[in-house]
Order: structure tokens, then sequence, then C-alpha cells
């Protein structure tokens, strides 16, 4: 049995076999939320309250399962409820510290003469580590020659890189900052090639004002 059966099972109270198919699915989905690092992320004074009080107004089980001869829904339907109302608080929270509690800036960046049809989103996030941008950009065009897409902020104090990737056809790169975007407010991207110059080609082919 694997460490999320196990789980599973101690969920249920009963052996993972007896559970139907649809219940698995609906304890394994549990399961895997509930063992998301993100959930436990500085969670509401209150969360645990809220959780054991949700399970604690479900009706409790009138029979164990070793005791019957069958299967038993009497206390199937109340297990089920009181998990599901708690794994809606905790995706509730997990939303929360995904994208209002942590969320410290954000940017729309429009595309340059290089590239008139890109698009691009970043949300902002502050970390231990220091800045985590999550950067959507849409509309760049294909690279080749082992050229490459690099962003950068932008400030006072000069331009400060913050990662690179291949593509921006819609997909969500993470970008990492040790300075903080209020200080360096414009975000920027633009083409690189392997020639190992580590300045700015100056190839921008995104730009936006990163505000908040």
């Amino acid at each position: 049995m694997t460490g999320d059966e196990e789980r599973m099972a101690m969920l249920a109270g009963r052996d993972l076999d007896a559970l139907d198919g649809d219940e698995r699915a609906q304890v394994a989905s549990w399961t895997r939320l509930l063992a998301d690092p993100d959930v436990w992320v500085e969670p509401p004074p209150d969360l645990e309250d809220a959780i054991v009080s949700s399970i604690r107004d479900a009706s409790a089980p009138t029979r164990t399962w070793a005791s019957s001869t069958g299967r038993s829904g009497s206390w199937v339907r109340p297990l089920l409820a009181g998990l599901a109302v708690a794994a809606a608080i905790v995706a509730a929270v997990l939303l929360f510290n995904r994208d209002g509690r942590e969320q410290f800036a954000a940017a729309s960046l429009a595309g340059t003469e290089l590239a008139p049809n890109a698009h691009g989103d970043a949300s902002v996030y502050q970390d231990t580590a220091g800045f985590r941008i999550e950067l959507e950009a849409d509309g760049l065009p294909a690279l080749n020659g082992g050229r490459f897409y690099e962003a950068w902020l932008k400030g006072s104090g000069g331009l400060v890189p913050i990662g690179t990737f291949s593509k921006g056809n819609g997909e969500t790169v993470t970008l990492w900052s040790g300075v903080s975007p209020r200080d360096y407010p414009t975000l920027t991207v633009t083409i690189e090639a392997p020639d190992g110059n580590q300045a700015s080609s100056g190839q921008r082919v995104l730009a936006g004002a990163v505000t908040g």
C-alpha cells in the first residue's frame, strides 16, 4: 500500500478496498490537497477550529465497519460531508494565500515593435528568498540559434536580471528577484544570445510598469 493509500485508509477509518470508486476518488483528492505544502503557509489562526468544528458538526457514525456484515452507508455520508467541508475551507485558504495576502505587486506588459502582437501579465509574491515573479507571456516569436528571452527589472539603480526562458506562447514562467520591484518598477523582456555578454542586448520585446 502506498503512502497516499495509507492516508486514504486512515481518513476513511476502514479498509481501503471497502471504498467504492467515487469514495476513493473523493478521499484521494482531499488527501492530495491536504498534502500540498502551500496549504500550510501562514493559515488564519482560526483555521484549525473551523475544520474541527465542521467535522464535529457532522453526524457521528452509529456503526463500525468491523461490526457491519455488509456495506454500511450510515456513517460514510457524514464522514465524507465533514471532509468535504474541511477540504473546502483549506482550498479557500490556499486560494487566499496564493492570490491575496501574499501578492506583493503586479504588472501588465505590452509588446514592442520587435513583437507587436506580444503581451503578458506578471504577479509578484514576496518570499523568504526574495521576490517570486510569475510571468505569463504570449505572442513572443520563436527563437533560433540558441537565443533566449531574459527578463529584467529596471530602476534608478540600473538593470537587474531576474531570469531566462525560451518560449512565450502562454506558459507561466517563474522568475526571481533579489531586489524589490517597488524600487525597480519597470519589468522588461529582451532577446539575448549565448555570447558571454551579461549585459542587456537592448532588444526589448515586452515592457510594463510594476504596480502595487
